[in-house]
């Protein structure tokens, strides 16, 4: 008897701790169908698997990133190194990892629909995007997403990265960090980031309330001398 008793308030633990850490995922309603592996998305939504189907989705990621973009009708170019090993180059070809890749975008946002905890995914994705591709609005949307789910510090750092290699080239790139400074976990350094960014482009207004945000919520001495300097520049 007392071994069932056991066993009951043991399963009942077990079933009570299953639920009190549960993962939040995006709400089915915000899915949508498209031509990039579809089936594998419907089966790991239908059965639970959202973490294997994202894991099969970064594979076929990384062998799509992996294959070069090669012109058409390129011409193939052949030669040999210092140790009689022969290369095979075509025409045109693109540096590793640069190039057009349309879709590498839209890989990215289904294995982060799937899985917004992967992390590596979204590091690899977000870096492969600003970097590589160009294409820094991109790689925010994504950081943007996951942020909603985790408060990794890896996506703050990546931000600010991204930030700083495009401060001044793009308007949507600033009011982007300006929203995401003006949330209170926001980190200070990414928070200055934003300032900084805003302010480089003109966008002083947008530069004075992170900076005022800056001295409510934070005691860094040191971020703290940045605003105040700024606040009587501007």
């Amino acid at each position: 008897m007392k071994t069932k008793i056991f066993i009951f308030l043991f399963l009942s633990a077990t079933f009570a701790l299953s639920y009190a850490f549960v993962y939040k995922y995006p709400p089915l309603s915000l899915y949508k169908q498209n031509s990039v592996m579809p089936m594998t998305e419907m089966i790991s939504l239908s059965f639970g698997l959202r973490k294997a189907g994202a894991g099969i989705l970064f594979i076929n990621l990384l062998q799509y990133y992996g294959t070069p973009e090669i012109p058409e009708h390129a011409e193939i170019i052949e030669h040999e190194d210092g140790h009689g090993h022969k290369h095979i180059h075509y025409e045109g070809e693109p540096e590793f990892g640069a190039g057009e890749y349309p879709l590498f975008y839209e890989y990215s946002k289904k294995i982060l629909f799937l899985d917004p905890y992967f992390v590596n995914a979204a590091l690899y994705s977000c870096g492969a995007l600003a970097f590589n591709l160009n294409r820094p609005d991109q790689a925010i949307a994504l950081i943007k997403t996951v942020l909603s789910y985790s408060k990794n510090q890896d996506y703050y750092k990546m931000l600010a990265a991204i930030a700083a290699k495009n401060a001044g080239t793009r308007k949507e790139l600033a009011e982007i960090m300006y929203e995401i400074a003006l949330k209170e976990d926001t980190p200070v350094i990414l928070k200055n980031s934003a300032a900084f960014i805003n302010k480089k482009i003109g966008r002083n207004d947008r530069a004075r309330d992170i900076y005022k945000i800056i001295l409510k919520t934070t005691k860094d001495e040191f971020y703290i001398k940045i605003a105040e300097k700024n606040l009587q520049l501007i």
